[in-house]
């Protein structure tokens, strides 16, 4: 029996945002907007829906969706009916969704309307239950904005598996990575300290491909303090900057990529990002001429660097502004929940100056490989080998060097 009193789940997040901060804004995608109160009632009512059509705790649902407030519904959705989500972001090969979808064998899909032709091109089992994400009346967004709400499942205990995520971009690793609600919990709380989240940052989430930081390391957090969140999938530098004037917003996460390219516009100026004061970015970071860039356009935006693989829910280090300026092509240090050292081939610690692999311990480390969680591998002592290279400066900051394979671990 699950003990409600002391679990945490990633669907308690927005149930305790909603009674702290009902009323205030939570979500604006696509012309739709959410309380988080209507947010979390959406919330329930999506998760209800999806249990009545026959799904049980554990069934896996993959989303093949464009990054909307409707794919934000279905994974807070899963979460809360005791689902497990398999992302699928539709700039995905054919053979990576066919990998996706076969691999993880989905009791149920979720399927915005322009992308079903798409998914019954590479096929699903006839067993598959397949469902509309947005669209039309009875898709999955529609059906949880109006209604009664329903009584919550409460039996999602926190070491549940939450999440499958597949390596679809490089195919370095074709099995995919399996997260509890416990890893993505802690990794909430990590990023809200690390990334000093708060209400009013009003911040915006460029999502794209990069689902699983953009989700772990940026949304949920936000969700956790109540700021007001607006969410977009487009990777054009003109409307990011309208997304920006148009939510007034004070944070924005995007890739390196992005960040060069709106570094390289010539349409930037400080006018256009004025209520900007954070920026995140994953690592590697920014090339130091975008950033050079940026800081002259806009002396007032703190930049942040976010490293982490999806192994420990894509958060592990942190660069803050206060150092960022100093030491630009660092990886920062460990968040909250994240033990780390840097070992040599031996497992001993490395000294200061000298390279060697990172390991980790924490409770975001994900739980097993693939739909049936086959263990991690872990080194002497529990400890996770990540792969990563990392050089161990004086000041305890980490430089990466390199990464290499489970193959080559």
């Amino acid at each position: 029996m699950t003990d409600t009193a002391r679990s945490s789940t990633v669907g308690d997040i927005v149930r305790r945002s909603a009674r702290q901060y009902a009323d205030r804004p939570a979500l604006v995608s696509g012309g739709r907007s959410w309380t988080y109160r209507g947010l979390d009632a959406a919330v329930s009512r999506a998760a209800a829906a999806l249990l009545d059509h026959g799904l049980r705790h554990g069934d896996r649902v993959a989303v093949i969706g464009h990054s909307s407030d409707a794919s934000v519904l279905a994974f807070l959705a899963c979460a809360r009916a005791g689902l497990v989500h398999v992302p699928a972001p539709p700039t995905t090969r054919d053979e990576g969704l066919e990998h996706l979808l076969t691999d993880s064998a989905p009791a149920a899909v979720l399927v915005d309307p322009d992308l079903r032709a798409r998914m019954d091109h590479i096929g699903v089992p006839g067993s598959t239950l397949v469902l509309s994400l947005s669209g039309d009346p009875t898709s999955l967004v529609e059906t949880a904005r109006r209604g009664p709400v329903p009584g919550d499942d409460d039996s999602v205990p926190d070491d549940a598996p939450l999440q499958l995520l597949y390596d679809l971009g490089t195919g370095e690793d074709p099995r995919a990575i399996r997260l509890t609600h416990r890893a993505l919990v802690h990794a909430c709380a990590s990023a809200v300290i690390a990334l000093e989240c708060h209400p009013e940052d009003r911040p915006l989430h460029v999502i794209g491909h990069h689902l699983p930081t953009s989700l772990h390391a940026f949304l949920l957090p936000y969700l956790a303090v109540g700021a007001a969140n607006a969410v977009t999938s487009t990777a054009d530098i003109a409307e990011i900057l309208e997304r920006i004037k148009e939510h007034d917003a004070g944070a924005l996460f995007l890739p390196p990529e992005l960040w060069t390219r709106l570094a390289e516009d010539d349409s930037v100026h400080a006018r256009n990002v004025v209520s900007l004061h954070k920026a995140f970015c994953s690592a590697p970071g920014l090339p130091q001429p975008a950033l050079d860039v940026l800081r002259a356009r806009a002396p007032g935006l703190g930049f942040y660097t976010v490293s982490g693989r999806p192994e420990i829910a894509s958060l592990a280090t942190v660069l803050s502004p206060a150092e960022h300026h100093d030491h630009p092509n660092s990886y920062g240090r460990p968040v909250l929940f994240v033990e780390m050292r840097v070992v040599d081939a031996t497992g001993a610690d490395v000294g200061v100056g000298q390279v060697g692999e990172v390991v980790y311990r924490s409770p975001q480390l994900f739980d097993g490989h693939g739909p049936a969680a086959s263990l991690p591998e872990e080194g002497a002592g529990g400890w996770f080998r990540s792969g990563d290279v990392v050089r161990r400066e004086v000041d305890g900051l980490l430089t990466r060097v390199s990464h290499f394979t489970a193959d080559h671990r």
